[in-house]
């Protein structure tokens, strides 16, 4: 891990802004071109949400900025970061969150994130 220098007083305006708030993040909104990405889908059978997931986890570990977060009262770079999304269970009227350790494998992710998602969809934890 890596800190990041906060000594930028614009910088620090900002993190002594957003560290005040109990749960801080951002959101994105974009239209995003996924034709490619659905006819791959498709054709191998695999579920179009967990190729966005790998896709937006990529990104995520390829912009050094996506990889920071708050420590206490500093701005850390994490070497990489994994994703976590929600999955509906078959046991309950609920969701589960779940988590996948980040792979540069599309492949490999995908496999891995489909047995994953099955287990936390049958037998759901937290």
């Amino acid at each position: 891990m890596k800190t990041i220098d906060l000594n930028n007083s614009h910088r620090r305006k900002h993190f002594d802004f957003i560290r005040r708030m109990n749960h801080p993040h951002l959101s994105i909104t974009a239209n995003v071109e996924i034709t490619v990405l659905l006819s791959y889908s498709k054709e191998k059978k695999l579920p179009i949400n967990l190729g966005l997931v790998y896709a937006l986890a990529r990104t995520a570990n390829e912009v050094p900025e996506f990889r920071w977060r708050i420590r206490n009262t500093e701005v850390v770079e994490h070497s990489i970061v994994h994703p976590s999304f929600t999955v509906t269970t078959e046991v309950a009227d609920v969701i589960s969150f779940c988590t996948v350790d980040y792979v540069p494998d599309s492949r490999a992710f995908i496999k891995n994130a489909m047995e994953i998602s099955e287990n936390m969809r049958t037998n759901p934890s937290f």
